[in-house]
């Protein structure tokens, strides 16, 4: 046994040290949140293959018309987001009375939300016109968004459970509604969209229906979960008086309506892209949706990894530790970087048997789509890297209220550099669909700088 000892003597201070610590406890919520997202994206996958099943025009007014509310609707979702700091912070400091408020607070700014955008989407009809979009495919997202705008106001009140059960370390609740609604997805789409079982033959707008009965059902879970679990009874987190508390009301919108304009820039220029590859042709376009299936994995994953990042910074801010606030940050981008190293050398050994899965070349034209997308899988995996660098320093500044000058430094990176490089690199010196995609790359390339940074100078500068 002597022969160990070096182990032990090597191993025992590094279990107990903090960075240790740290890690276990971040992974602890990360992952489920990962799985909870991956989930998510299974649902979004369901819905894209009962779309190609009814016909290729109706996956095309599908792909219209969840393009369109996935946009508005992770609008709300980022200014929410602010729920997880202030909960976080609460949670940390003990201040349970306003923890308490927190929900409620979060089901007014809800409504806020999603009314307009309910109208918004109902018109969609009108304004997609004007963005010159094909009459059919004009017809079907429409019928689309009609039946998916009601169930808004219920995916709002859910992500505002969802960010307080993160905030006091509650992840598996989560996980497990996000894995019951991929089945119970599955099964509304078949009913809704086929017309089983008495019920009229949807199409489109079945799918659509499924989506807000899957919204309404992660919300009715929450709701009883946290009414019925012994222990969270102590935070008094659902009252049924809705007392409205102006001072917490505001400190959410404060910190909230930057992280939904930092996503109005970055999801914007996103969207733009995504046209400019259809201007490109339909080789570029077909290569670059293969490449994005993968990312969309990826990227998942890092928004768990984000959301625990957040929880567990203003936690330990709520706790006035400056040390354990900047532990929290830099352990989640430590976190992030190794995945994301493996991810781009798993991508690099197997990107021709990924492209496989989606597509097997018949035709010269097959052939040409297939090489280009094994060589953007290689771009989209180095994205990653200043992506995960961007995603998880967002989220530990905003873990400290810090939320106004990254979405100005977004705003001026995404419409400014990245927007402004895609001349250069796609019309000027010809690089195509990889022009766009190293646009997209210079876009992040200063916040993966700027945000890590500027966390480090703020976190230092912290005197509680």
């Amino acid at each position: 046994m002597e022969n160990f000892k070096w182990y032990r003597d090597f191993l025992n201070p590094l279990l107990l040290s903090k960075i240790y610590q740290e890690v276990k406890i971040c992974l602890s919520l990360a992952l489920p949140l990962a799985i909870a997202q991956i989930s998510e994206l299974s649902i979004i996958a369901f819905d894209t293959w009962t779309m190609g099943r009814l016909g290729s025009q109706i996956l095309a007014g599908g792909a219209l018309g969840y393009m369109t509310f996935r946009y508005i609707f992770t609008i709300g979702l980022c200014t929410i987001s602010a729920i997880n700091t202030v909960s976080s912070i609460a949670f940390g400091a003990k201040e349970l009375q306003k923890l308490s408020y927190i929900p409620t607070q979060g089901f007014y700014l809800s409504l806020i939300l999603a009314l307009p955008m309910m109208v918004i989407l109902g018109s969609a009809s009108i304004w997609m016109n004007f963005l010159g979009q094909e009459a059919a495919n004009i017809y079907l997202a429409q019928s689309y968004l009609k039946a998916v705008l009601w169930g808004l106001p219920a995916l709002f009140c859910y992500e505002v459970l969802r960010n307080v059960l993160v905030a006091i370390n509650r992840p598996k609740m989560i996980t497990a509604i996000a894995t019951f609604s991929i089945f119970l997805n599955a099964g509304a789409n078949y009913i809704f969209a086929f017309g089983k079982f008495g019920l009229p033959n949807l199409g489109l707008a079945g799918i659509g229906w499924a989506t807000t009965t899957v919204f309404w059902f992660q919300l009715s879970a929450a709701l009883i979960f946290i009414l019925l679990s012994p222990d969270l009874a102590e935070y008094k987190l659902i009252n049924t008086k809705f007392p409205f508390q102006l001072s917490v009301f505001k400190e959410i919108i404060k910190i909230g309506w930057a992280s939904g304009g930092h996503w109005i820039s970055a999801g914007g220029s996103t969207l733009v892209l995504v046209y400019l590859f259809g201007y490109l042709g339909s080789v570029p376009l077909a290569a670059y949706q293969i490449a994005r299936q993968m990312n969309n994995i990826i990227r998942h994953i890092i928004l768990g990894l984000a959301q625990a990042v957040t929880a567990r910074v203003g936690q330990m801010y709520g706790q006035q530790d400056k040390r354990g606030v900047q532990y929290a940050g830099f352990v989640g981008l430590a976190i992030g970087i190794f995945g994301t190293v493996i991810y781009l050398i798993f991508i690099a050994i197997n990107r021709a048997s990924i492209v496989s899965i989606f597509l097997t070349p018949k035709t010269t034209n097959d052939f040409a789509v297939f090489q280009l997308a094994c060589i953007f899988l290689i771009v989209v995996a180095l994205l990653q890297i200043v992506n995960e660098l961007d995603t998880i320093s967002t989220a530990a500044l905003l873990g400290i209220k810090d939320t106004k000058i990254p979405m100005l430094i977004g705003l001026f990176s995404h419409w400014g550099i990245g927007l402004g490089s895609v001349y250069l690199l796609t019309f000027y010196w010809h690089f195509q669909g990889v022009g766009l995609m190293l646009s997209e790359y210079l876009a992040m390339l200063l916040p993966a700088i700027a945000f890590p940074l500027r966390f480090y100078l703020k976190t230092r500068k912290l005197t509680f």
